[in-house]
């Protein structure tokens, strides 16, 4: 899991804190899932090439947070491994306003953190890390009504919301049904293993049930 989250932020635009620096936001990819997959492939049977084709399954171009990247792991990590298994999603997609949203909000389009297009699903996630960038991006309920108004289910996840396992689990099988998936019957120890996954991966102490 953590090669994937290191994927997706060489991919994404910000960094992980490293020694006393905060979180960095809205710089540069340093690359792209296109060129990581491209050297991969390059990479024959080098030690560490099998494991990194299998971690690029779930690397894509887009995430702006620390958290966006966590959420995909979550979220379409296989069963096996203590995921939910969903289809990844588009991170940070661009939606043009309608005409009416536009009025509402003055806003030309939303950028939707996680969206998978077929469901016509948003998944927003309000974090505390960036403040800032969370009301640039207008995330309060004049903009959401404008998601909804313009057709689109929205799922806001909150930190305590991710914090939370029970409210986590709830909430990714509410996201299950609106992509019209049917959660197979998991595996006994799935429970242990989505702890362990949530324990290795979240930024904070996560007790392992």
């Amino acid at each position: 899991a953590r090669q994937v989250l290191d994927g997706l932020e060489l991919c994404g635009t910000y960094r992980r804190p490293v020694g006393g620096r905060s979180t960095v936001y809205q710089v540069q990819p340093v690359t792209s899932s296109a060129e990581l997959a491209s050297y991969a492939a390059k990479a024959g049977g080098i030690h560490g090439a099998v494991l990194a084709r299998q971690a690029l399954r779930y690397c894509m171009d887009g995430s702006e947070s620390p958290m966006e990247s966590i959420l995909v792991v979550l979220f379409c990590f296989p069963v096996r491994l203590g995921g939910y298994g969903f289809p990844l999603p588009v991170l940070n997609f661009r939606m043009d306003a309608t005409d009416l949203a536009k009025n509402a909000t003055g806003k030309s389009g939303f950028r939707c953190d996680l969206f998978w297009p077929d469901a016509k699903l948003v998944v927003e996630y309000d974090g505390r890390e960036h403040h800032g960038e969370l009301a640039r991006r207008s995330s309060d309920g004049s903009r959401h009504a404008a998601l909804v108004g313009m057709g689109f289910e929205v799922v806001r996840i909150t930190s305590e919301n991710v914090r939370n396992d029970k409210e986590f689990d709830a909430i990714a099988r509410s996201i299950a049904k609106r992509l019209n998936l049917r959660m197979r019957p998991t595996k006994r120890d799935w429970s242990a293993k989505r702890d362990q996954l949530r324990s290795d991966i979240l930024p904070w102490p996560i007790p392992l049930s």
